[in-house]
């Protein structure tokens, strides 16, 4: 069956939209990448660079050698670690009394819990406190 030429329309609007939204979010993805690799004269000169004249490995180098780097990383990692199983800990706790028909007061629990997830009022903002 031929397809209609406003189908083909609306096709080829949604592969432009997505071509652009994908440049869009991949672009400075890419960019930090590249810049991670230029000499720090490159950089300070300014300008868009998507491709280096020279590549280095400098700032890598300096990262790894200093210990603080190794030392966020590994807070970084504990602090993950610990909150996941926490979050995972109390969420399952909570999910498996809630499965309880018997459970006192479940029907109203779950109401709050449905309402704050479909409700969400996000983070109170700095300058209301």
């Amino acid at each position: 069956m031929r397809e209609l030429w406003g189908s083909r329309a609306f096709n080829a609007g949604n592969l432009i939209v997505l071509a652009v939204l994908a440049v869009v979010t991949i672009f400075p993805i890419y960019y930090v990448f590249v810049i991670s690799f230029v000499t720090p004269e490159q950089y300070y000169r300014g300008g868009l660079i998507l491709f280096p004249e020279r590549w280095t490995l400098d700032s890598y180098r300096y990262l790894l050698s200093t210990g603080a780097f190794v030392r966020a990383a590994g807070v970084s990692a504990c602090l993950m670690a610990a909150g996941t199983a926490c979050s995972l800990v109390v969420t399952s706790s909570f999910a498996y009394a809630l499965s309880r028909k018997r459970m006192p007061g479940r029907k109203a629990l779950l109401l709050l819990v449905l309402l704050t997830t479909l409700l969400n009022p996000g983070i109170i903002p700095e300058y209301l406190l």
